[in-house]
């Protein structure tokens, strides 16, 4: 059985993998935005292998954001995630349209928004 002791310690070691959580999103939206510009460098066509990793990506940081309970991360990289996925299967489908890449400048710029206004309200 728990005592309130071993209660606080479990609340103090969520918290601090919580606030490294948050110090590692730094760098995977690093890992975003280079991403971003590869898919975006080419206009004319797109690179199936670079859609799955921006989809990949964002799938890790929309899961993990959501265990931590940080929810306005989540769902901005999982609505971004939607749309990497969607033109994914077309892509797949071999359906030629051009990727939405102001559709997903925004979505990164709303996913970074959200992680700096957590910083702040953290630190």
């Amino acid at each position: 059985m728990l005592d309130k002791n071993d209660e606080l310690d479990s609340n103090d070691d969520y918290d601090r993998l919580k606030q490294q959580f948050l110090d590692g999103v730094s760098s995977r939206l690093d890992r975003l935005w280079q991403l971003y510009q590869i898919i975006v460098k080419d206009e004319k066509s797109t690179n199936l292998a670079d859609l799955k990793s921006l989809h990949f990506e964002l799938h890790k940081l929309s899961g993990a954001s959501g265990g931590y309970e940080f929810s306005r991360l989540e769902c901005n990289a999982r609505k971004l995630e939607s749309l990497v996925w969607s033109d994914i299967q077309d892509v797949k489908q071999g359906i030629h349209k051009q990727v939405t890449h102001e559709d997903y400048l925004l979505g990164l710029t709303a996913i970074e928004e959200v992680y700096h206004t957590l910083v702040r309200q953290i630190r």
